[in-house]
């Protein structure tokens, strides 16, 4: 078991260019093992679509979650007032896990963000600043504003991103490393300490497991270190979990005849997070 983290707040970004690459799922599940591991965890939702803020129970309110935050900077910076517990069907309020929500209206806060000039790209460091020292990890499920990906790229301190184990697919995560990388250097910040803690997570379409041996060795060969050393298994359990605002580890333990492939699921995102969390930085920078 991993214990929390004794110094400031960290930040993980779940992030990717492409959709259905399972975003959201990761990001409420590593937040969920991390809780497991005695950690206080921070969900930001930064996607319009609001998947993160339904999983975790909470209404999809306009203006009640990021959105507001980034509505008026710097008076509406402080991101206390929107924090709402993560709700759950099974286990009712989990107050070690904390929601920053979101809505549709998020891609309106673009142009207050444009507005900022230099400063409106680390308009969400400061608001997380103020809550640092109350949570051990920010987990931020990021969207495709192009605003609020410099703000995340340029505060986290880990990068996931998911991808299908499969090489069309698997391109795309490339791109997103490059992504990651220009943007890193446009706001001044190191560009290669990023792609180092960056984390490439696999995961297959197909319960047909005869090829993933040979597809791991070719993601390693372009990933390097960066890729997480398991595949996660497909399963058709994720949605209905999803829609039961429940983590696959909570409906695993709620329904136990799921059988085989949930489990290897569980026991995937479980790796994961270990993964993920040995990349964390012992410092971070002044």
């Amino acid at each position: 078991m991993i214990a929390a983290h004794p110094r400031e707040m960290r930040i993980i970004a779940v992030v990717s260019n492409k959709g259905g690459v399972g975003k959201s799922t990761t990001a409420f599940n590593v937040g969920a093992e991390a809780v497991l591991r005695g950690m206080k965890v921070l969900l930001v939702d930064a996607d319009r679509q609001a998947d993160l803020t339904s999983y975790a129970g909470q209404e999809i309110l306009p203006w009640k979650g990021l959105d507001g935050v980034l509505r008026n900077p710097p008076m509406s910076l402080d991101p206390r007032p929107f924090l709402r517990p993560r709700l759950s069907g099974a286990h009712g309020t989990i107050e070690a896990m904390q929601l920053l929500g979101s809505s549709p209206h998020l891609p309106e806060v673009d142009e207050v963000i444009r507005s900022g000039f230099s400063d409106g790209s680390f308009y969400l460091r400061r608001a997380l600043d103020l809550v640092k020292a109350d949570f051990d990890l920010a987990i931020v499920d990021l969207g495709h504003s192009t605003e609020l990906i410099r703000n995340v790229l340029g505060c986290a301190d880990v990068i996931v991103v998911p991808t299908p184990a499969n090489f069309p697919d698997a391109r795309h995560a490339g791109d997103m490393l490059h992504e990651i990388g220009m943007v890193r250097g446009q706001l001044g910040l190191p560009r290669i300490e990023a792609i180092r803690r960056t984390v490439v997570s696999a995961w297959r379409r197909h319960p047909n497991a005869a090829g993933d041996a040979q597809v791991l060795s070719r993601l390693r060969d372009l990933y390097g270190d960066c890729l997480s050393p398991n595949i996660l298994p497909e399963c058709a359990y994720v949605s209905e979990a999803n829609a039961s605002r429940l983590t696959l580890r909570e409906f695993r333990e709620q329904y136990p005849r799921t059988g085989g492939p949930l489990q290897a699921l569980v026991d995937g995102y479980s790796a994961l997070t270990n993964f993920v969390m040995a990349r964390l930085p012992e410092e971070i920078p002044a």
